[in-house]
This record gives structure tokens, C-alpha cells and sequence, in this order.
């Protein structure tokens, strides 16, 4: 089987699922305990990108994610709050050579920035295969920590529309920046005093890291309305429109 390029209709993804204990004190998983399956995903971004023609084999691609498993693992670890759960795509462009030309983030629930961030920067120093009719891309799920989301509850879009409406100057200082305008989805974890215990980012475009970073940073100095007794989930859907913000609640089961 083969991973075709960006013009046909679907992509090759492949899942690495980690079973995480329920806080940083629970014990280690080995690399032998990663378990790996394979998933397909759409492209995020199939017509954008019609112009890469080339190809990589399936069994591959998984082999280089199977021998890299315990610094993905480590990524996630970075994360030790046990609420923290979910899935990262990793949208990832290999060059004629078979090495990583570029990768982002290109959907997540996961919520955390610095396990997502680290997980770019492992995947852009793997070396694949020659791909076949030059540059391929593919999307690459992980997820980790599947029973973390019984500790959060998801809120109402309406939780925290008024803070990011408030807030978007400060946000879009961010695009005026680094240039990037294309949409971005902001998964945040609130504590009972308002205050994001964790915020995590993805797009469906490529926006750079230091964009990626400038919005968390701003975020995470926000202050939402409590959550209550129980950690708060909150997802938005940020797009660059002047009179728009569209929060939105995600099934996180």
C-alpha cells in the first residue's frame, strides 16, 4: 500500500497510541509498551497543496515513527497533568532527499503547547525513504492518555466568548507579527479561578512556531470566567475576520 500526495482524496495516517498514567507520579512506559496502529485522515489541506506529486511507503513511514517512539513518548510526558489528554496531527512535508522539508500542527485536542511544539521539533530531524515523483506529505495522529478526558468537562461556546472578543487586539498583534492570517483552534484548560492551566494550538495551514508560541503566551496570561469545581475544556475556532469569533465545544470521548 502507499501514501499517495496531497491530490488524490485521503492521506496516509498513522496513530501512535500511548497509554499514560493518571499523574506524574505513575509509573514509566517502556518504548515496548507503545502500541501503533494505522488510521487514514484527510489532508487539511488537499487543494492548497496539489502540486506534490510524490509518494511514501506506508510500512516506512511507520517503521521511522516506530524507532523514534520513546522521544515522541518523551513529549508527551512534558505534560504531567493528568487531565491533559488527546490526539496531535502532525502534518508533515518530506523532501526528494527523504528528509523533513516541514511540519505543524494540523489538528490537536490535546491541549498542551510544549508536548505539541516538542513534538515538531523530533519529527522534523527524521530521515524517510527516497519518495517516490519527489516531495510527499502525510498526516501523522499520536494520541496520548485516552481516560485523561473523564477529568475535564467540556463548557458551552459561550464560557469564554467575551474574554478572546475583549482580548483580540492583543491576538492579532500576533498575525501582524508573524504575518500569518489564516485560521487557528485554541484548546484550553481552565482552572477554577479562571486562570488556563494549559493551552494547547493547531492550524490548518502551516503558521510558523513563534506565531504558534506569541498566541499561547497571550493566552495564557487571560483570565476566564471560573470553571467551577472541575477543570474547564474549552475549544475556539479563531479566524481572521473583523467581527467574528467562533468557540466551538468538541466531543473529546
Amino acid at each position: 500500500m502507499r501514501l499517495t500526495s496531497p491530490t488524490l482524496s485521503r492521506l496516509l495516517a498513522l496513530a501512535l497510541l500511548v497509554a499514560a498514567s493518571f499523574g506524574c507520579g505513575g509509573p514509566v512506559k517502556s518504548e515496548r509498551d507503545v502500541q501503533l496502529r494505522i488510521q487514514h485522515a484527510e489532508s487539511p489541506d488537499t487543494r492548497r497543496e496539489a502540486h506534490l506529486k510524490g509518494s511514501l511507503d506506508e510500512e516506512d513511514v511507520r517503521r521511522v515513527f516506530d524507532e523514534h517512539a520513546a522521544g515522541f513518548n518523551n513529549c508527551f510526558r512534558t505534560s504531567t497533568e493528568s487531565y491533559v489528554s488527546g490526539e496531535v496531527q502532525l502534518t508533515v512535508t518530506v523532501k526528494p532527499s527523504g528528509r523533513v522539508e516541514g511540519a505543524f500542527v494540523s489538528r490537536s485536542t490535546l491541549g498542551a503547547w510544549k508536548a505539541e511544539d516538542c513534538l515538531l521539533q523530533q519529527v522534523r530531524f527524521l530521515e524517510f525513504p527516497v519518495p517516490q515523483n519527489g516531495r510527499a506529505r502525510f498526516a501523522y495522529p499520536l494520541q496520548w492518555n485516552a481516560e485523561g478526558h473523564r477529568l475535564s468537562t467540556a463548557r458551552e461556546p459561550a464560557f469564554g466568548y467575551a474574554t478572546l472578543a475583549r482580548n483580540r487586539p492583543v491576538l492579532d498583534k500576533c498575525r501582524e507579527t508573524y504575518g500569518y492570517q489564516g485560521p487557528y483552534t485554541l484548546n484550553l484548560y481552565i482552572g477554577q479561578m479562571g486562570q488556563v492551566l494549559n493551552a494547547g494550538f493547531s492550524s490548518p495551514e502551516a503558521p510558523g512556531d513563534e506565531f504558534a508560541a506569541c498566541v499561547v503566551d497571550v493566552v495564557q496570561s487571560l483570565r476566564f470566567p471560573s470553571s467551577g469545581p472541575v477543570t474547564a475544556r474549552y475549544v475556539a475556532l479563531m479566524e481572521n475576520l473583523k467581527d467574528d469569533l467562533t468557540p466551538m465545544n468538541r466531543d473529546f470521548d
